[in-house]
């Protein structure tokens, strides 16, 4: 789990603000809303492993995030690849 994390990055001598949130530590939808503004791009982490999890990301924060912001890019970013494959065998 990640809490809150801002740091600077530069690219091409233009320095780039980036700051990432733990929205799943609030429980509140209402909060969580609060934390949606200034967002530019959203990341929704699942785990591949688990099937709920990712129905979790695409019915319930996907459906979220849609609600606040019908334009944002959101990214959908999968962990734990290496229990994926290590289940394939591979």
């Amino acid at each position: 789990m990640c809490s809150n994390f801002s740091g600077e990055m530069t690219y091409n001598d233009t320095v780039f603000k980036c700051g990432l949130r733990d929205t799943l530590a609030t429980a509140d939808p209402e909060v969580r809303k609060k934390k949606y503004e200034d967002i530019h791009v959203f990341l929704i982490v699942y785990d591949i492993v688990n099937d709920a999890s990712f129905i979790n990301a695409t019915k319930k924060w996907f459906k979220e995030i849609r609600d606040f912001s019908d334009s944002a890019p959101i990214m959908f970013v999968c962990n734990k690849m290496d229990l994926f494959y290590a289940d394939e065998g591979m």
